[in-house]
This record gives C-alpha cells, structure tokens and sequence, in this order.
C-alpha cells in the first residue's frame, strides 16, 4: 500500500554512506596516483624538474606501468562491467570507458617493449621516439575523470534520494 519499513530506509541508507565513502577513497587513491603518473609522464615538457634517472626512456615507461597497474585495480568495476555487458551484446558507458582505457594501456604495452627491443640493441633514437607513443597517463586519466563522475553522481542521486523520502513523509 505504499508503506515502507524505517528499518528497510535506514538499512539501505547504511548501504549507500558506505557505497560513497568507497567510491570517495577510490577517487582520491587515483586521482594522487594519476597527478604523480602525469608528472612523470610530461613534467619534462612543462618544465618541471625531473628526477634524472627519468630521462631514460626504459625507467620512465617501467616507472609509468607501475603508476597505472593500482588505478587499474581500484578501478576494475570499469572493466568488469564494461566488458561483461559488451559480451552480452549490450555494451554501455562502462564498456567504452574499459575499451578506451583498455587501448592506452595496451598500445603503452606494445610500446614499452620496442622501448625494451631498441635500448637492448643500443638504439636510443628509437627508443625515444617509442618513449612519445606511451599513453599509460591517459588510461589513468581516464578511469580517474569517470570515477570523479561517478562519485559526483552518487551524491547527487544520494541527496536527491534523501529529499524526496523527506518530502513524503
């Protein structure tokens, strides 16, 4: 008849403050991973000083791969979800957020290894210019952006929730 148990709401409202402040800790873990990845990924080109050992096109890639696994992980929602409704023929905005991130890493991947191949035979001028095709940073950028979105959205529909409940009683 329209009636609902306090103890369903409050229990529901438990569920949610928690959904939140997970999401919230996720955000912050990737968006202070992702500011250090972009740092080692383009400080050199904004002028920011570097560690020099970052100068080496093998470390700084390595060092890039290590920075993007844990916004991955934390992130892995993403590419769970994506990647489940894109094999059951209904893809949705988890499935282009996990194709796209999924692209840069791979392509970063392809790339760390002809990085590896050119500096193995002593090729260094390739290797740079492999070392300008890595996109780690923009798999991290993007999960971090869509997280931030997320996390925006379940307040706004946490809050929303909240007032109507309020309004009907």
């Amino acid at each position: 008849a329209g009636y609902t148990l306090v103890a369903d709401d409050k229990k529901r409202e438990d569920i949610e403050r928690s959904e939140q402040k997970r999401s919230f800790i996720r955000l912050v873990i990737s968006c202070v991973i992702t500011a250090v990845l972009m740092y080692v990924a383009m400080g050199h080109m904004m002028g920011l000083p570097t560690p020099s050992v970052l100068s080496d096109p093998l470390i700084s890639a390595s060092v890039q791969l290590i920075l993007t696994v844990p916004v991955i992980i934390i992130n892995f929602k993403f590419f769970k979800n994506g990647f489940a409704a894109l094999f059951r023929l209904s893809p949705n905005m988890d499935s282009l957020i996990a194709i796209g991130s999924s692209a840069s890493l791979i392509y970063g991947c392809a790339m760390l290894i002809l990085i590896w191949k050119s500096t193995s035979v002593g090729d260094s001028v390739s290797a740079m210019e492999y070392a300008h095709g890595l996109y780690f940073e923009s798999a991290a950028m993007i999960l971090a952006l869509v997280s931030l979105g997320k996390t925006l959205e379940g307040r706004a529909r946490a809050n929303a929730s909240r007032a109507i409940g309020r309004l009907a009683s």
